[in-house]
C-alpha cells in the first residue's frame, strides 16, 4: 500500500448486524445479512485510532486539483472529462519534503506519465515520453527504460528544489547489421542477440553501460507505484484526505440471485450493489467477509465487463443506481485479480470466465479477487448454490 505521510487516514471500525431476509431457494433458508462501516469512531476498545490528517484540501492538494483540472490532454479537448477518466493517478513521496508528489499514467505508450510536484507555491511538472518509469523514494531520482520495437532509451532524472533535470542518458538497440545476422539464424535467437550500446552520444561496452548507470543510480532500490487511483479517487483524495467513500457502510447478503437481482435488491434496500473503486475499500469488504468466516462465498458487485447492448458496446465499468456508467481504467490492484494470466493466485472456476460479465468477488489463495462471473451464478453453476451473495453499499 503507497505510504502517504499525513494524506490519508485509513480506519476500519467494523460492527455487525445479523439479520433476516427474502430466499429464493428451493429449501427454506436464512439469507444473512453482514454490516461493517469505515466512519471512524472515538469510542472505548478500538484498537485503531485515526490519524490527523489537517485541514483539506490543502494548499498543494488545491494546486494538484487545478492542474489535473487543467492539464492539456491533446488537440481535442472537447473531450477533457473523458481523457483524464482513461489516466491513473497516485501520489509518490520523490523527494525527501513532506509534500508528495503527483504522478499520473496516461496508459498510452505515445502519452507516457506525468510527475508534477509542488514547490515554492507553484506546481511544477515533468513529462516522461514513455510509461513505467521507476523511482526510489524520497531521493529525487527517476529511472526510464521503455523502450520497444528493439530501441530502448534509458533516461536518468532527479528532482532537486523544485526542479526537474535530466542527469544522464543512454540507448541500446538493435543495429542494422545486427538484424540482418539474426534474420538467417534458424534457432531462437533471443539469447544470441547482441545490442548496440551508447552512453551519452559514445559507443561503449554493455558492461560500460551497466557501469555508467550504477553510476548514478541503484537499480535494485527502484520501484514503480503500488496504487494507483481512478480520476474520482484521486479528486476525493485532494479535497479531503479520504478516498471517496469513506464512512460509507456495507452489508453481505447471502442469497441466491442473478446479477441483475442483486443490483435492483440492493436498491430495494435503500442502498446499492457496491462500487468499489480504490484498494481501500476493497479491503474493508474483505476484512468483513473475512470476519464473517465467509471466504468460501462469491458476492456479486456493480462491475460489468465489456459487453454489447444493442449496437452499442459498453466498456468495463461500474453501474450506478441511476442505471449510468462510470467506465474504470485504472489499474488499482484487484482490477488485474481477474484473469490467470495475471496471478496464480487466481482460484480456478468451473466456467470461463473470459465468458463472464458480471463482477463477483471470490478468495483466491491470497486474497478477495475481481471474477468476470455468469449473470446468474447458483443457476448456471449448481455447486454455488447457496454461496452467492452480493454486497450492498449506503453512502451514510
Amino acid at each position: 500500500m503507497m505510504r502517504m505521510r499525513n494524506v490519508l487516514s485509513c480506519v476500519i471500525i467494523g460492527s455487525l448486524l445479523i439479520g433476516c431476509g427474502q430466499t429464493i431457494s428451493d429449501e427454506e433458508d436464512i439469507s444473512e445479512t453482514i454490516e461493517s462501516t469505515t466512519e471512524a469512531q472515538d469510542t472505548e476498545g478500538n484498537e485503531v485510532a485515526e490519524e490527523s490528517v489537517g485541514e483539506y484540501p490543502t494548499e498543494w492538494g488545491q494546486a494538484y486539483l487545478d492542474y489535473i483540472n487543467n492539464t492539456e490532454v491533446g488537440s481535442d479537448d472537447s473531450n477533457r472529462e473523458e481523457t483524464l477518466n482513461s489516466w491513473d493517478y497516485t501520489l509518490i513521496y520523490l523527494d525527501d519534503d513532506d509534500i508528495p508528489e503527483l504522478m499520473i499514467d496516461t496508459n498510452m505508450e505515445a502519452g507516457g506519465e506525468l510527475i508534477a510536484t509542488y514547490y515554492d507555491g507553484e506546481v511544477v511538472d515533468y513529462v516522461l515520453s514513455r510509461i513505467g518509469t521507476k523511482y526510489i523514494p524520497e531521493t529525487g531520482l527517476l529511472y526510464t527504460d521503455t523502450g520497444h520495437m528493439d530501441y530502448y532509451p534509458v533516461y536518468i532524472s532527479k528532482l532537486e528544489n523544485g526542479q526537474f533535470t535530466q542527469i544522464a542518458e543512454g540507448v541500446y538497440y538493435l543495429s542494422d547489421e545486427e538484424r540482418e545476422r539474426l534474420a538467417n539464424v534458424d534457432e531462437s535467437w533471443e539469447d544470441s542477440v547482441n545490442y548496440t550500446y551508447e552512453w551519452e552520444g559514445q559507443e561503449v561496452t554493455k558492461e560500460e553501460f551497466n557501469s555508467n548507470i550504477a553510476s548514478y543510480i541503484d537499480i535494485d532500490l527502484l520501484e514503480r507505484p503500488d496504487d494507483y487511483y481512478q480520476l474520482g479517487e484521486i479528486r476525493a483524495m485532494l479535497q479531503t484526505g479520504k478516498w471517496s467513500s469513506y464512512g460509507h457502510r456495507y452489508e453481505l447478503v447471502k442469497e441466491n440471485v442473478s446479477w441483475q437481482q442483486a443490483f435492483d435488491e440492493a436498491q430495494a434496500k435503500g442502498g446499492y450493489l457496491a462500487t468499489i473503486t480504490c484498494n481501500e475499500e476493497l479491503e474493508v469488504v474483505q476484512e468483513l467477509i473475512e470476519k464473517e468466516n465467509m471466504t468460501d462465498n462469491s458476492f456479486y458487485v456493480a462491475f460489468r465487463k465489456g459487453e454489447w447492448d444493442g449496437d452499442k458496446f459498453l466498456s468495463a465499468r461500474w453501474v450506478l443506481p441511476s442505471g449510468d456508467n462510470v467506465n474504470t481504467y485504472s489499474s488499482y490492484d484487484y482490477e488485474y485479480r481477474n484473469d490467470p494470466d495475471y496471478d496464480s493466485s487466481f482460484k480456478e472456476t468451473e466456467w470461463d470466465v473470459y465468458d463472464g460479465k458480471a463482477g463477483l468477488l471470490m478468495y483466491g489463495s491470497s486474497g478477495l479477487y475481481l471474477y468476470y462471473a455468469p449473470d446468474d451464478l447458483a443457476e448456471s453453476v449448481p455447486k454455488y448454490k447457496d454461496h452467492v451473495g452480493y454486497v450492498i453499499e449506503y453512502d451514510e
